[in-house]
């Protein structure tokens, strides 16, 4: 995996690489519009398709092989989490023709990672310095096997600056936008 920080305080990444090439392949491949698939939890009304990851072997791989990357992303960001991971910490989304998300934060989630597999390079997120769409700082763009890592935890003075993001292009007709979205558990400094 190869990992760049993209702000001044750590707290904001670009990944790429992050998986190998066969298991990129096998989900590039996968039918996303016929898996079996739910809601995600306060998501009900967003047009958005929750994978089931248990029903489909390769996205349960990525999401065990994701699991078992906490050490080093405990060393590299010198943090130390509650909880290690499981694959249950990984959502797989398949956002349909409209889909997109205004600006906001995600308030106290302490650290997360998304991922893009499947859609045009304008739909990845883009990060503002401020609660301003004049104030955009970093578009990421989407493309299989990169995304970002952003970390919501407290500083080490104890303050918590939280990042503002949106998706600003919806998803065009007639395509769909993949993506895997992590959530790792509370975490200290070290």
């Amino acid at each position: 995996m190869k990992i760049e920080q993209v702000d001044d305080l750590g707290r904001l990444y670009q990944v790429s690489e992050v998986f190998p090439d066969t298991i990129v392949n096998q989900i590039l491949s996968l039918d996303w519009e016929a898996l079996p698939w739910n809601r995600e939890n306060q998501q009900e009304m967003w047009a958005r398709k929750s994978i089931d990851k248990y029903a489909v072997p390769v996205l349960l791989k990525a999401s065990e092989y994701i699991a078992k990357m906490y050490p080093w992303f405990e060393e590299r960001f010198g943090i130390k989490f509650e909880f290690p991971p499981n694959a249950g910490n990984t959502n797989w989304w398949v956002d349909l023709p409209g889909f997109t998300t205004p600006m906001h934060t995600d308030g106290e989630l302490p650290m997360s990672m998304q991922l893009y597999f499947i859609g045009s390079p304008e739909l990845g997120t883009a990060f503002f310095k401020h609660r301003t769409p004049e104030s955009i700082w970093k578009k990421f763009e989407f493309k299989p096997n990169t995304g970002y890592v952003m970390l919501n935890g407290p500083l080490p003075d104890g303050s918590q600056p939280l990042h503002w993001h949106e998706m600003m292009t919806p998803v065009p007709q007639n395509s769909i936008r993949v993506s895997s979205y992590t959530v790792f558990s509370q975490y200290s400094n070290k």
